[in-house]
């Protein structure tokens, strides 16, 4: 994942008018986290692995890539541990290591040590290469399939028996390269949904092949924020996260959950765990540190080391040996080593919540469903979602093409956050599944729009976008003038006392069976789905900077 370059440059252009604020990002999530759980012991699974076997790239490899071709051996990679470059994509250890202490077992040999001798094989092995995918990449190294048949050819022969694979754990990343790959190809935007879907489909394969080898537990990652690395946020001064890429991360991560459900479905046991570096990064972010605050990052986007210009990256040098990267003065005040990856201190905040997700899922009934999956939400989402917005399109064209100059058109609101689905929270968080497919529609709104407006020559189309207006009043807890405050923006004013009523619902002697607030003004929603006229106005104040435009 050195080479990781993820800018999906075709969409930013369209990105005209959604704030990619990463704090924004962070209010949307739907947080798993149950701090009151860190008492537990952080046991991984229900019984004690012997081995660790690892498939993937960066995130997880220790040394496989070659010493000619990758900048993890080179200095300064490897600075804090082991103190030289050890073909870790970091300045010391990465997830890997940590999964492996947590486990209670040693890191596994890197794949290109397993001649070194039996005694090195005790752990396991890391099959990880830095920059590979579940297809071919930008890189020659093998990629998740090959790496699997590696696996298999090592049991064939006996290396590893039955026994020893039963009692391990395999560890599978998938940092993202496969869209390095599809973007650096020139993929159109309107492929991706297509395309991230095949990626999921052929990890859930590759996991699939995994546990027929025997494998009985695998733990995998959910894709990080990809909008949130340096190699994205380098534009923005590691101010702000991209908020199309991040849409498309959770779009991801979506189906991969459903895959998961499905898989954990077949197996009849909880097989396949999650690990959530979406959540786990934006929580880093958000706290900028580790939960328990003893390791502070005082700009977590920004990098430690990076090169001196856009041409150069961390271990660049010149003919001449001159180093063309910059390095901070402490890795340990940085949660990113380079444009890609966390340092050591990164890995090391994430890990503990991971951890704590891990329990809570393994603490539950054996065929628990994932959390995030709360709706029937199907693989057939994305087709109908670039239908609705290519009917509107059709729609938009033909309002204008009866005289209309100006048109002002809605984003679509968080649908996650409506009361209608924060409700099971207690109007507490809001249902980041449902957000992410309001983003990818959302970004397809913003593609539309933006070809209207070439084809007409003119900004004759406008998008308000509640999406970004709805979650500032949410963040700020009331308009940004202040003056209008609400104590807690997802729950509603006025409510059925059950689920079977809603606001205004009389039984049939005329009683009502409803519920309202004291002051309306004091809530941002009227009903299940509205906002009060307070609330609109509001939105209306954060609209403003758009509607000068019209």
């Amino acid at each position: 994942m050195y080479t990781q370059k993820l800018i999906f440059s075709v969409l930013c252009f369209f990105l005209l008018f959604l704030l990619s604020g990463e704090e924004q990002v962070v209010e949307a999530r739907l947080t798993h986290h149950h701090h009151h759980h860190h008492h537990h012991q952080h046991r991984l699974f229900d019984f004690r692995p012997s081995k660790l076997f690892v498939f993937g790239d960066s995130y997880a490899d220790t040394g496989n890539n070659r010493k000619s071709e990758a900048n993890s051996w080179k200095y300064p990679y490897g600075i804090t541990f082991p103190g030289k470059p050890a073909g870790r994509f970091s300045d010391g250890r990465v997830l890997t290591d940590y999964l492996a202490k947590f486990m209670g077992v040693k890191s596994p040999i890197p794949y290109r040590w397993r001649k070194l001798g039996v005694k090195y094989l005790k752990y396991g092995m890391n099959f990880a290469h830095g920059g590979t995918g579940v297809f071919n990449t930008l890189v020659g190294d093998p990629n998740m399939t090959t790496q699997i048949d590696f696996f298999q050819e090592l049991i064939k022969t006996n290396v590893f028996n039955a026994s020893n694979i039963e009692s391990s754990v395999a560890f599978v990343t998938l940092a993202g390269n496969d869209y390095s790959a599809y973007n650096f190809r020139n993929g159109s935007a309107q492929g991706y949904p297509s395309f991230i879907t095949s990626v999921v489909n052929q990890l859930k394969v590759n996991l699939k092949r995994i546990h027929g080898l025997g494998v009985k537990k695998i733990a995998l990652t959910a894709l990080e924020p990809l909008g949130c690395l340096p190699s994205s946020t380098a534009t923005s001064s590691f101010q702000r996260c991209n908020e199309a890429e991040n849409s498309l991360v959770s779009f991801h991560n979506l189906l991969l959950q459903q895959a998961v459900a499905k898989l954990n479905k077949e197996t009849k046991a909880s097989t396949f765990v999650i690990l959530d570096l979406y959540d786990s990064f934006m929580t880093v972010f958000k706290n900028k540190g580790d939960h328990l605050g003893s390791t502070k990052f005082e700009n977590p986007l920004k990098p430690c080391c990076g090169g001196i210009s856009s041409e150069y990256s961390c271990g660049s040098e010149d003919m001449n040996g001159t180093k063309k990267y910059t390095i901070c003065d402490d890795p340990k005040s940085a949660f990113f080593w380079d444009s890609a990856h966390p340092t050591q201190e990164g890995w090391r905040a994430v890990i503990p919540m991971l951890a704590v997700t891990i329990t809570d899922i393994l603490d539950t009934l054996p065929n628990q469903k994932i959390s995030m999956i709360t709706s029937p939400y199907t693989i057939g989402y994305p087709s109908f979602i670039t239908s609705v917005v290519n009917q509107l399109k059709v729609n938009l064209k033909r309002i204008h093409g009866l005289g209309v100059k100006k048109i002002a058109l809605t984003a679509l609101e968080p649908l996650g956050c409506l009361p209608s689905s924060t409700a099971t929270s207690s109007f507490q968080r809001c249902n980041e599944a449902e957000n992410s497919l309001v983003s990818f529609h959302n970004l397809l709104l913003q593609q539309a729009v933006a070809k209207l407006n070439k084809e007409t020559k003119a900004s004759t189309f406008v998008i308000l976008d509640l999406y970004d207006s709805f979650m500032t009043v949410f963040k700020n807890k009331g308009d940004h003038l202040g003056s209008t405050k609400f104590e807690n923006p997802l729950k509603p004013c006025c409510g059925g006392i059950s689920s079977e009523y809603s606001c205004g619902s009389e039984d049939m002697n005329g009683t009502k069976k409803y519920t309202i607030c004291d002051d309306p003004k004091s809530a941002f929603f009227w009903d299940s789905a509205h906002p009060t006229q307070e609330g609109w106005r509001a939105v209306y104040l954060a609209l403003q900077a758009t509607l000068e435009q019209l």
